[in-house]
């Protein structure tokens, strides 16, 4: 069956079971868009600092997404702390600034009686953690991954180093560790010392197969590796990608702007009067998404196929790449590139959902509005990271050749183009909503259930995609 074909075969099948169908499929998206032990986080107030000299008593959000239900308030009013660029040509560099270094408990500004449980697909940090739970990270295991990462990033008592290991693909770097940034800045002294490697190519590269009994690495340790992409042939870790904080190249907004954007744009044309046919927009140079273009026919597959690698869109810097101006299609398709593709969340805030009914569609943007929003990512980043360094037997040092960063390097020695990116993105405050309480791992019965029941799903839906 061709790629977008809307075919009435597919809406034969009971309508619970598609239901069912997607909502697990949802929730298994979840893992490669961002995937320890169960505790609680109390609350936390900002530890009272001089304000900067343009904060005078401002009452400023964080920017970091909508604020989730049975949060924890501080009752403080939140001051904003900017980025200060040298007026001259010094070179910036990270120093001692008043941002607040600590948050502190203050159980007097509780307002609320619970503290906010995190979406439940959290539970795969423990998963995804494993690998490492028996004999723990050690600085030998991290460094038998050297040879396959991008780079390696450690964190000291709040102070970042970097040490680059090979040439990156556009910007994925710069704002994924923008990204790591500003959750130091979001929850500042929450995280403890930390030495990570990351890869920021498309592809996993910590093969299971190759710590198989029957191969040979099996006695060697298993490199923990962050990466975009995880799956299970993989030990990747998944982390959220760089486009959360915006994809300067495709000019893409961060995503806490541009998910209010496209909920405003879904507002704009209801899904019973939008386009019914399925649309993409993308890159087809990668993957098999060459074969995309030709089902690009209104009438023969009901699709429509633009390809957003084509001449004009470069030179006039994907000026058409306007996200919530997209939500315009009452289907979209999901076609990953070389691995994977960063548009699942896109396609799901719009209504817009491949072959599946309207009711579908509004259960998926619900999911991504309340569920995956940058409040509950910076949370997800929290967790994960502070599980990991749980399981650290060692601890960090500066390696050589490492070099500092912080939000004001990265920020200030760059174009006025990335500054203005980058600032879009920039948590300005502590935040006064305590992380989310992490839910405990599956037990064994419930995972292994839910393995076999996703086995199960991947199977039939084969099978529907042979219908017609």
């Amino acid at each position: 069956m061709a790629v977008g074909k809307i075919d009435m075969a597919w809406f034969t099948v009971n309508k619970k079971k598609i239901l069912f169908y997607f909502y697990i499929f949802l929730f298994l998206g979840c893992i490669l868009l961002v995937r320890r032990f169960d505790h609680t986080v109390p609350s936390i107030k900002i530890t009272n600092y001089s304000k900067s000299p343009d904060s005078s008593n401002k009452n400023i959000p964080t920017s970091v997404g909508n604020t989730p239900k049975n949060a924890i308030h501080s009752s403080k009013a939140t001051t904003e702390y900017p980025i200060i660029c040298p007026t001259t040509s010094t070179n910036q560099t990270c120093l001692k600034t008043n941002y607040p270094t600590t948050i502190e408990v203050n159980e007097a500004n509780i307002i609320s009686s619970s503290i906010d449980s995190c979406p439940n697909y959290f539970r795969w940090i423990h998963e995804d953690l494993r690998p490492w739970v028996s004999k723990g990270i050690t600085k030998e295991s991290l460094e038998a991954g050297k040879n396959v990462a991008s780079f390696r990033l450690i964190i000291l008592e709040g102070r970042v180093f970097l040490q680059r290991y090979k040439r990156i693909y556009e910007t994925r770097d710069m704002f994924t560790i923008w990204g790591i940034l500003q959750l130091l800045r979001l929850y500042p002294g929450k995280l403890p010392d930390l030495d990570l490697m990351f890869e920021s190519g498309d592809k996993p590269v910590i093969k299971k197969s190759d710590y198989h009994e029957a191969a040979a690495n099996y006695t060697s340790p298993v490199p923990p590796m962050f990466h975009y992409f995880g799956d299970d042939q993989h030990f990747d870790i998944p982390f959220p990608d760089w486009s959360f904080w915006g994809w300067q190249e495709k000019n893409i907004k961060p995503w806490g702007t541009q998910l209010n954007d496209i909920i405003e744009g879904n507002q704009k044309v209801k899904w019973v009067n939008r386009v019914p046919y399925a649309y993409w927009k993308g890159n087809s140079l990668t993957g098999n998404r060459r074969d995309l273009l030709r089902c690009n026919s209104t009438r023969a597959s009901k699709a429509q196929i633009y390809d957003q690698s084509s001449p004009e869109e470069v030179n006039h810097g994907f000026k058409q790449s306007n996200m919530a101006a997209q939500c315009t299609h009452r289907y979209k398709i999901y076609m990953e590139g070389k691995a994977w593709s960063t548009s699942g969340k896109y396609i799901q805030a719009c209504d817009s959902m491949l072959l599946l009914a309207q009711e579908i569609a509004k259960g998926g943007s619900k999911f991504i509005t309340e569920e995956l929003n940058m409040k509950y990512i910076y949370d997800y980043m929290f967790h994960l990271l502070n599980e990991y360094g749980k399981l650290m037997k060692y601890k960090p040092t500066i390696p050589p050749n490492a070099v500092e960063v912080c939000t004001e390097t990265m920020a200030c020695k760059t174009s006025l183009k990335d500054k203005e990116w980058k600032l879009n993105s920039l948590v300005k405050a502590p935040s006064q909503t305590s992380p989310c309480s992490i839910p405990p791992a599956y037990d064994p019965h419930h995972l292994q259930t839910f393995l076999k029941t996703k086995e199960e799903i991947l199977r039939d839906v084969e099978g529907l995609s042979r219908v017609g």
